[in-house]
């Protein structure tokens, strides 16, 4: 189990203490997630997926001062389960968008009729 001050990895030790990262990123979450209701539900999930996440995170560092991460696997850096959120909602999200405009090349009226509404 580690126990992570810093998001990433990458923030310096100065930056570790602030909450700026958390200003910004929480509230465009969001305000993405209401804007894209009309949006298709994959890319909705993932949406949801992402912010569930960041939300984990927070509560930890809130809490506790600092991010647990107890999933270890191999080589690759020990993670959580809100990291993992994270990283499988920005997949989904990547895939919801290529079905997306694959719909739309394959459909364009279709496609152009649905932005009309």
């Amino acid at each position: 189990m580690e126990k992570h001050r810093r998001g990433f990895w990458a923030l310096s030790e100065r930056q570790r203490d602030s909450p700026g990262c958390f200003n910004c990123d929480l509230p465009a979450l969001v305000w993405v997630y209401f804007k894209s209701l009309d949006e298709p539900v994959l890319f909705r999930v993932s949406l949801s997926m992402m912010l569930g996440g960041a939300i984990g995170n927070i509560i930890d560092r809130v809490t506790q001062g600092f991010v647990t991460d107890f999933i270890a696997v191999g080589r690759f850096p020990v993670f959580n389960v809100a990291d993992s959120a994270v990283t499988v909602g920005v997949g989904l999200m990547l895939l919801a968008i290529y079905l997306q405009e694959k719909k739309q090349k394959s459909d364009p009226e279709e496609a152009e009729g649905n932005d009309a509404e």
